[in-house]
């Protein structure tokens, strides 16, 4: 079964496939864009759903699952803040 990555933003919707690393690496880069873009973004990949924002005031928080200190752009999985390696392991 092949696997498909939803990006939603503002109007928007991108389907792109998530096969493999190099397709999960650009899904990630087209998400921070759509992120920096309209503030925020919806990713769903398989049964994976999460909300990537971009803001200064999460600049710093650290991330649920690893404690690295969160950038600009931040990946909301549930009620989890993660930094963008985390998230990547979440669809890997």
């Amino acid at each position: 079964m092949h696997q498909i990555a939803r990006i939603r933003s503002a109007g928007n919707a991108v389907l792109l496939p998530a096969e493999n690393a190099y397709d999960r690496e650009l899904i990630f880069e087209e998400v921070e864009f759509a992120a920096r873009r309209h503030g925020a973004a919806g990713l769903k990949v398989g049964g994976t759903e999460m909300r990537v924002t971009c803001s200064q005031k999460q600049r710093g928080v650290p991330c649920t699952r690893c404690g690295t200190p969160v950038r600009i752009v931040s990946y909301l999985l549930g009620r989890r803040r993660l930094c963008a390696n985390c998230a990547k392991d979440t669809i890997s």
